[in-house]
């Protein structure tokens, strides 16, 4: 940054992508923008002949960019897609899967990704073990990867806590060209039974902004609480303070300054109605040892989901909900 704007007073906002729900974004020029801005103007001026008594609508800009500004210390926005699972035959009722298996549901999901990126164009000379699958051995905490999360249904009294949509989250800040690829490539795909090897539900992506279900995951707010439970990265031997710190470091490894944070709250009892004491959820075998509890953050500003905290954050555990009025 150059001194003399780093001098100046006030709230810094920075533009990002949009990659969803463009009606929330604003238009920035590009290239060839003022050219189509000025084909744009020549056409409304041609558009009425009043001797011919003739009307052709003038044509719309198209040359333009979409861009969201959020402030200078706020996580730049994170690349997603969201899918919807629907019954693989006849049934009336698409399938809904326990939260408390919610890893189990992304294993799956994984799975299919991994599956549909072996010899697709997509991935040619990139390190698919790694982004897609995950594979990295120790340096698995500073992996740019896929995050895989089930979405159980919350923020209404009659919600019945059930895992119903799922999500492939980027890390923040990224392109979104491999959240574009897998919306594209997923779409009608099956997810297979990890035991019996048969379909058990249909992946059919859906908009943002036309699924209220959506809404407490996505959405801009300044309070989370967590979903499933948040798994620390380190033992914490029963202590809150020691499980505080780990805390702290969960946040930093999902992304986030931890300056952003206003406040936090560890807790086992559930925040959300369908949700359960941490001990209830399936881990996978190399988490099982590690503490788990629900949380709460409140940061300085709103931040936009997707929320996920923890050493299971890439795996279907630690997803977080903004606090509703409902």
């Amino acid at each position: 940054m150059r001194p003399e704007l780093a001098a100046l007073a006030g709230i810094r906002w920075k533009p990002w992508p949009i990659f969803s729900s463009p009606s929330r974004g604003s238009r920035v020029p590009k290239e060839d923008s003022l050219r189509d801005l000025q084909e744009v103007y020549q056409s409304f001026l041609d558009s009425v002949h009043v001797a011919r008594n003739l009307y052709r609508p003038p044509l719309k800009l198209r040359a333009f960019s979409q861009v969201s500004y959020l402030r200078s210390d706020s996580p730049p926005p994170r690349p997603h897609v969201v899918f919807f699972l629907e019954p693989t035959g006849d049934e009336e009722r698409g399938p809904a899967f326990l939260q408390t298996r919610a890893t189990l549901v992304a294993a799956m999901l994984r799975s299919v990704t991994c599956e549909a990126a072996k010899n697709d164009p997509h991935w040619k000379d990139k390190d698919t073990e790694k982004y897609v699958a995950g594979h990295a051995g120790g340096a698995e905490e500073s992996l740019q990867r896929f995050s895989y999360l089930a979405l159980p249904s919350v923020g209404h009294p009659h919600v019945d806590g059930l895992i119903r949509r799922v999500l492939i989250a980027e890390p923040y800040g990224t392109s979104g060209e491999h959240s574009r690829w897998a919306k594209r490539r997923l779409n009608r795909n099956n997810l297979l039974d990890e035991k019996t090897g048969k379909p058990c539900a249909v992946l059919a992506p859906i908009e943002d902004r036309n699924d209220g279900v959506l809404a407490p995951y996505l959405n801009s707010a300044q309070t989370w609480f967590s979903v499933t439970p948040v798994i620390l990265p380190g033992q914490d031997d029963h202590k809150r303070a020691k499980a505080e710190k780990l805390l702290i470091k969960a946040i930093v490894q999902a992304g986030i300054d931890f300056a952003a944070v206003a406040e936090l709250r560890l807790q086992k009892a559930p925040f959300w109605r369908g949700s359960q004491h941490p001990r209830q959820y399936f881990a996978p075998k190399h988490l099982r040892h590690l503490p788990c509890w629900h949380i709460a953050l409140r940061f300085r500003q709103q931040i936009a989901g997707p929320l996920a905290i923890g050493a299971g954050r890439h795996c279907g555990l630690g997803i977080f909900a903004a606090e509703t009025s409902g």
